[in-house]
């Protein structure tokens, strides 16, 4: 290595590693270059005024200096060592530096600036600064490596080669270097270099799964599936009891192409092991290949039965059947059998629970896809979705203490999530818990980031709660806001415009609201029932009539509260046997008011 090419370099570079002296290199240079100049390095010649007593600095420098030098060098390298162990970095390289500029023949001092500047992945300077600690001392193996190392990092492949080859002719019976080096000889593209480097550890250490495996790797990527074959079957041969290097082996024949070869050697994996779950995974990949569906399936099913096949690999199967199974009935029985096997086989696993539920929530089996979800909380209790699936089946089965309760521990657990206050909420007012819902609204509201569409969930919520506690004033301003978000959101503007008509209050803008809802989406029973209501408020009875019977027509004859409405409408118009009929079918369904019994035996109108 050539020292002064080392120092040109370093003058000539205008990079430097993040210290807060940014000089640090240059100083080191131009200290190189003055004694290279001086004929002090690689001549042999003394300084004129150098000193005649013994001395190293700290990591064997080649120049005499004074013990005060001595002790000041031993001083400054104890003191940025122990600041480069502190991750102090620029302390570190600044006290190296003042090391050098006292014993500009400190080696070590250079290869820790070099270490230095590796580790920060500036491996130009540290290529630089490598060279230098080697050049002073040739001996050193961590200077060797290091520099090798820097080499790599700044893509020069051959000339880390040529260093690592060196290292090894150093220590021929070194396994860990012989490794390096063959590693060298990879990135380097050298594939057959890399081969003979590892038959030489295989010479000294004897076959092993890790050198094998290289090896074979290396025959594929040269093409040579007959040599990486032989790698595989030096390991069968090692341990023929052990079916993994048969399913290797085999494995690397189907991915070539040589199915009747992968078939042979899969036969022999099951003779040593017939319930061996790989083989079996194995054995399922080849008959689909093979386009033989119905053993690839067969294999799978047993692959799925054994615990010896990881969780992780049956998930992935299984996501695969997600989406084709929404439209194959044939693949959603096959997945749900898969998902039985896979719960069998990994009782205690919760993804396997939250794969099953998964499919069933998909498929709408609210009540069985809850069973499983719980089954995973009650393994692992840190999983967010799974607390969301949970809470959406209790919310689509309609049991809303369920949700409540549910949104209420998930909280505890998750309290900076904004849906589960959602949940919290809607499922509080359903319970007619609205002060709770009032709150908890409120605290969710202030958790939403960039999602409007939450928001104005949150804010249509809020007025209908406000509405429910009689705050109108309140209730109208958080309608106004979802509408700022979204103005034709028909939710909001039914709700908004119905309880304005419930309270005989600006009845046009209710009107106009309802009208645009319906407008929006059209044959919509509950909609059409708000419209009809409104004009019944304001009592143009025909009207009415007319949108009560739409609403009747689309669904509204199972609605207590459209049946209701109705039969309200034409008592007004004058037909008290139809009022008495409709207030009759009101009481049989849900959504009629308290009111409707009175109705019935009275025979009249009660508002």
């Amino acid at each position: 290595m050539n020292l002064a090419l080392a120092i040109t370099a370093l003058l000539a570079t205008n990079k430097t590693y993040t210290l807060k002296n940014t000089r640090t290199y240059k100083t080191i240079a131009y200290t190189l270059l003055v004694l290279l100049l001086t004929g002090a390095v690689f001549t042999g010649c003394k300084p004129k005024n150098a000193v005649t007593q013994k001395d190293n600095g700290p990591k064997g420098g080649k120049e005499k200096l004074t013990e005060k030098q001595r002790l000041d060098s031993d001083f400054l390298f104890f003191n940025a060592t122990k600041e480069s162990m502190l991750g102090n970095y620029d302390e570190a390289a600044r006290l190296y530096n003042q090391c050098i500029q006292i014993n500009p023949y400190n080696a070590a001092a250079y290869y820790e600036l070099a270490r230095i500047a590796f580790d920060a992945k500036d491996y130009d300077n540290a290529v630089l600064l490598g060279r230098a600690a080697m050049s002073l001392d040739k001996k050193n193996i961590w200077y060797k490596l290091l520099y090798a190392q820097a080499l790599q990092g700044t893509g020069k492949f051959d000339e880390a080669v040529k260093v690592y080859e060196l290292i090894v002719k150093e220590n021929p019976n070194s396994i860990e270097y012989t490794f390096e080096l063959a590693d060298g000889y990879l990135k380097a593209s050298r594939p057959d270099d890399a081969i003979k480097t590892l038959d030489r550890i295989e010479d000294l250490m004897g076959v092993s799964p890790e050198i094998s495996q290289e090896k074979m790797r290396l025959y594929l990527r040269m093409g040579n599936i007959d040599k990486a074959a032989n790698e595989i079957q030096k390991l069968i041969d090692l341990t023929p009891n052990d079916p993994t290097n048969y399913i290797v082996l085999a494995d690397m024949y189907l991915t070539n192409r040589m199915n009747d070869k992968a078939f042979d050697i899969y036969q022999k994996a099951l003779k040593v092991d017939p319930t061996n779950g790989a083989v079996h995974y194995s054995l399922s990949q080849y008959y689909r290949e093979k386009g033989d569906n119905d053993k690839s399936y067969d294999e799978l099913k047993i692959a799925f039965a054994s615990p010896d096949i990881d969780i992780d690999t049956k998930i992935q199967v299984l996501l695969s059947y997600f989406s084709l199974s929404e439209t194959s009935p044939g693949m959603k029985t096959q997945a749900y059998e898969l998902c039985k096997l896979m719960i069998d086989a990994h009782p205690l696993e919760p993804k396997a629970y939250s794969m099953y539920g998964d499919f069933l929530f998909r498929d709408k089996k609210f009540l069985e896809a809850r069973d499983n979800f719980l089954k995973v909380l009650d393994i692992d209790k840190s999983k967010y979705l799974v607390w969301s699936q949970l809470i959406m089946c209790e919310s689509e089965l309609g049991n809303h203490q369920s949700v409540y309760d549910y949104s209420s521990q998930a909280l505890d657990l998750f309290p900076t999530q904004p849906d589960l206050y959602y949940y919290k909420g809607s499922s509080a007012l359903r319970l007619k818990k609205t002060k709770d819902a009032i709150s908890t609204l409120s605290d969710g509201s202030g958790l939403v980031y960039n999602n409007p569409q939450l928001e104005l969930q949150f804010f249509a919520l809020l007025g209908d709660a406000y509405n429910a506690e009689k705050n109108y004033e309140r209730s109208e301003d958080y309608y106004n806001k979802a509408l700022n978000i979204e103005p034709n959101n028909t939710y909001v503007l039914n709700n908004y415009s119905y309880y304005l008509s419930v309270r005989k209050v600006k009845l046009d803008k209710a009107r106009d609201m309802a009208r645009l809802v319906n407008t929006i989406e059209p044959n919509n029973a509950t909609y059409e029932d708000t419209y009809g209501w409104i004009f019944y408020i304001m009592g143009n009875y025909a009207e009415a009539k007319t949108w009560l019977e739409k609403a009747l027509s689309h669904g509204g004859d199972q609605d207590g509260t459209v049946l209701e409405h109705y039969g309200d409408v034409m008592f007004k118009l004058g037909d008290t046997v139809k009022a008495l009929e409709y207030w009759k079918l009101a009481k049989e369904k849900a959504g009629a008011t308290d009111l409707i019994d009175r109705k019935i035996s009275e025979k009249k109108l009660i508002e």
